[in-house]
Order: structure tokens, then C-alpha cells, then sequence
């Protein structure tokens, strides 16, 4: 036999793989379970600050925590002075925003607590120019936005930016869709606004503004429409996780750059919603939220580990 002939025998024999099978591909990232904390958390918010964590707001009778992922442990910290719930949360330096929100008397609050770390103390600054509840929050070069949300009257399409260095509200183009339960991130020095429920229910609907310009534009939608769930940025992309929806959502992650979303394997446990998230490192941290049945969840807390060496 020639040599031309062996190589050609042995290159047919080779089965050479094709791409892998959805389901057979490597799960992105690793999901574990924190300490619980101190007090159950429901229709709150979530930053991270400093390399710590915060749950900020909601239906318990504590209104902020501390986590330190150094210990995993929980510390109590002072309560708002207005306590509510169905608030946005925000961080600009050492400074926690807790902004609008619910109260048993009132339907939707004007108020934006601000809390600062290292003085542990509250104070207030001026308030909301649109009182809302169930609105959406983020920190932008120096800025804080609240976007969309419930005035008494129903959805809202608002947008305001608080510029701490004048210590005043200014209201932006409204978001083309008036909308509640949604997310908003911060990335690129833009705005994504993600999900939601519009006056159809849950909308898979995302809209990105450019402060630069003051104008909204559509961009891909959401694979499954969700709302109270929640959002992070890690890496350039942003991964949506849990959620209202019926059965248990993938989590499901977009691409700024192919304006694409990609699905991936669902956060372990029941389809929570209604909890607080919030991003430190390439780390995903849940808190809280609500699930039929599950007596324990308020007070529990996952973390989304998206870093290079994890699967």
C-alpha cells in the first residue's frame, strides 16, 4: 500500500465531532447557597458596595442588611425612616438611594432615602418629581436614573435623573413603554430596560437609552417575558434571572454587541420572583424574594458565580 493511500484510509476512518448538542454543552457559571439572612426579605432591592451586599427595603420589619462575603455573614444595619416596599435601589460611591416605593397608607411614594455606609446614618434628599412603586433603578457616571414603574394611575413611562452635585431631579424623554416589574441596568454608558409587565402583562419588550443623546431605541427582545425578576451586568453582558413566569425560566443572557440573547440553565430551586439582585465582582448575588409555599425563601440567598475558572 502507498503512502498517499494509508493517509487517505486513515483520514476517512477518523470521526471527527461536530458541534455539541444544546444539552450537552457545559453549564455557564455556578450556582451556591449563602448564609440565610438575619430577617425574611420580600419586595426589596439589592446593591453591592465596597466588596458587600445589600438588601434595601421591603414587606419585613427590618429594612436593611449587610452581607460580607469575606465571613458570609449578615449584619443589621438602621432602618429606613420611611419603610416601604416595591422600591428601587441605587449606589453612587458609598451612598445607598432607596427610591420610591409602597406604603400601606400610600399607593406610590415620592420618597428617596439615602443611606451612607460609612456614617451608618439615613438622611433624605428631594423627592421623586413622579411618586412610583414597582419602579427600576440604576447609577450611570455619577448619575442616579429611575425608570418606568406605578404612579396611582397606572403604568408609567418616567424617567428622572438625580445629579447628587446639584441635588436636583430632572425629568428625560419618557420610555416608549409605560411599564412596571421591569429591570434597568447600566452598561456601555447607556441604559437597557428589560421586561416587565405593560398593560398586556408580561412583556419580553427591551428598550436602551442614550443619556448623551436623551433617546430611547428598541433593541432585541427578551426570550421569555417576565416580570419582578431580576438583572445584572458581568463581563459586558447582562443576564436576566427568575421571575413571574409560569414554570421555572431559564436564565437568559444578552449581548450588547450582537444585540442576542442566549438562554442557559435556570437558577436552581422554584421560580422565585419579587427578590432583590445585585452584581459584585463577576458574582450575581440574590436575596429574598417570594415563592408559593416555600416558607424559607424570604430569608435565603443565592450567588451566581460567573469567574473565568468556574464552568
Amino acid at each position: 500500500m502507498s503512502v498517499f493511500t494509508l493517509t487517505l484510509t486513515l483520514a476517512v476512518s477518523i470521526n471527527w465531532p461536530g458541534p455539541l448538542p444544546v444539552d450537552a454543552r457545559p453549564p455557564i457559571g455556578r450556582w451556591s447557597t449563602l448564609r440565610p439572612m438575619n430577617a425574611p426579605h420580600e419586595y426589596h432591592a439589592a446593591v453591592a458596595v465596597n466588596g458587600k451586599v445589600y438588601a434595601v427595603g421591603g414587606s419585613g420589619r427590618i429594612t436593611l442588611e449587610e452581607y460580607d462575603p469575606a465571613t458570609n455573614r449578615w449584619s443589621l444595619l438602621p432602618g429606613m425612616p420611611t419603610p416601604r416596599d416595591f422600591l428601587a435601589a441605587a449606589a453612587l460611591g458609598t451612598t445607598i438611594y432607596a427610591l420610591g416605593g409602597a406604603t400601606r397608607e400610600i399607593i406610590a411614594c415620592p420618597n428617596v432615602d439615602v443611606f451612607d455606609i460609612e456614617r451608618r446614618r439615613w438622611q433624605s434628599v428631594p423627592d421623586l418629581s413622579v411618586p412610583r412603586n414597582r419602579l427600576a433603578a440604576a447609577a450611570l457616571e455619577g448619575k442616579i436614573y429611575t425608570v418606568g414603574g406605578m404612579t396611582d394611575r397606572g403604568n408609567a413611562k418616567t424617567l428622572e435623573v438625580y445629579d447628587p452635585q446639584t441635588n436636583r431631579w430632572t425629568k428625560k424623554a419618557d420610555m416608549p413603554t409605560a411599564r412596571h416589574g421591569h429591570c434597568v441596568v447600566a452598561i456601555d454608558r447607556k441604559l437597557l430596560a428589560i421586561g416587565g409587565y405593560d398593560e398586556q402583562g408580561p412583556t419580553p419588550k427591551v428598550e436602551e437609552y442614550d443619556p448623551a443623546h436623551d433617546r430611547w431605541r428598541k433593541r432585541a427582545a427578551l426570550p421569555t417575558p417576565r416580570g419582578f425578576f431580576g438583572a445584572g451586568v458581568v463581563d459586558g453582558r447582562v443576564y436576566a434571572i427568575g421571575g413571574r413566569v409560569r414554570g421555572q425560566p431559564p436564565v437568559e443572557r444578552y449581548d450588547p454587541r450582537t444585540d442576542a440573547w442566549q438562554q442557559l440553565d435556570p437558577m436552581p430551586g422554584g421560580p422565585r420572583n419579587r427578590f432583590g439582585a445585585a452584581v459584585l465582582g463577576r458574582k450575581i448575588y440574590v436575596l429574598g424574594g417570594e415563592l408559593q409555599d416555600d416558607r424559607s425563601l424570604p430569608r435565603s440567598a443565592l450567588c451566581f458565580d460567573l469567574s473565568p475558572h468556574v464552568p
